[in-house]
């Protein structure tokens, strides 16, 4: 085995016995390999160990000698080493890696698959200028929903103004990673219930995944909305059980009346459109009743 396979394969061995943060500097000899080298293949493999080795790691220290290797392997015919050295320029805290995603996530010439490689990755860097770019990118179709979704790892404040404004020009799939984003912060969630309040978003607009979502920043400000728009928030099972055999109770003391069914539909109007559909008209939180046993007490006192 030559001295260019022996090195590849420690490169390739730290997948196996990965490097921890705090000894980057055990990388240096493999950097200075890097930088002797002209073998893109071989400076794939080692690329490809380092950043297996590296795998799920932050704040790595940056080894010796990386930034000049670095430039010239941003210079490489394969597009593989470019990306793989970019991509640890960033994991070693580079500003200029950053940079560089950032210009190429907004540069619309570039191709989709790389743009939203460059958006992971500065997703999973926490980068603190995306934010801004995220923002403008969802007038962009294509992107959209990768970044309203990338939205959900910052706390920017500008975000929840502009995501609702945006909400309306959204397609359905888009609105969900919306909501779901709206639902995922405290400061983003207070905004989501404003625009309820407001009827800026209609409340059955929220699906029964983002009221739980909502429920699980287990704030007061948010649960009193909430209660406001879908009721308590009943925590054990005995406690529903007790609600239905109230309201059970009450039902049947007016079995003697005759059912009155426009008195019906606009009670269902007032109190149950929120949650439920019936013949298309409602909303998703719980169970669709048209097709449901209506004339089954418990089935509707229960749902």
């Amino acid at each position: 085995m030559n001295i260019k396979s022996l090195l590849a394969a420690l490169g390739l061995l730290l997948v196996v016995v990965p490097v921890r943060s705090q000894e980057a500097n055990s990388l240096d000899p493999l950097v200075e390999v890097l930088g002797a080298s002209e073998e893109a293949q071989f400076q794939l493999d080692i690329l490809k160990g380092i950043a297996a080795a590296l795998k799920g790691q932050r704040d790595v220290p940056e080894p010796k000698r990386w930034a000049d290797v670095a430039k010239r392997l941003a210079k490489s015919p394969n597009v593989e080493v470019r990306e793989l050295a970019l991509s640890l320029s960033l994991k070693f805290g580079s500003r200029a890696a950053l940079d560089d995603l950032r210009a190429q996530l907004r540069d619309a010439s570039t191709g989709l698959a790389k743009r939203k490689r460059a958006l992971e990755a500065l997703v999973e860097a926490r980068d603190e200028k995306l934010p801004t770019v995220l923002i403008d990118l969802l007038d962009d179709p294509p992107l959209q929903r990768a970044a309203v979704r990338g939205l959900a790892a910052f706390d920017a404040a500008d975000a929840p103004r502009t995501i609702i404004t945006s909400l309306s020009k959204m397609k359905p799939e888009a609105k969900r990673d919306a909501l779901a984003t709206l639902a995922s912060r405290v400061t983003y969630a207070a905004a989501l219930m404003g625009a309820v309040e407001q009827k800026t978003i209609p409340a059955k607009a929220l699906s029964a995944d983002v009221v739980r979502q909502l429920r699980a920043h287990k704030d007061a400000t948010l649960n009193r909305s909430i209660d406001q728009f879908w009721g308590l928030s009943r925590s054990t099972p005995e406690a529903k059980l007790r609600e239905i055999e109230k309201y059970k109770r009450v039902a049947e003391l007016r079995t003697d009346v005759p059912n009155n069914l426009s008195k019906g539909r606009a009670l269902f109007n007032r109190a149950c459109v929120q949650c439920h559909k019936l013949y298309g008209e409602g909303g998703t939180i719980g169970p669709d009743i048209t097709g449901s046993d209506r004339r089954n007490l418990h089935y509707i006192i229960s749902n």
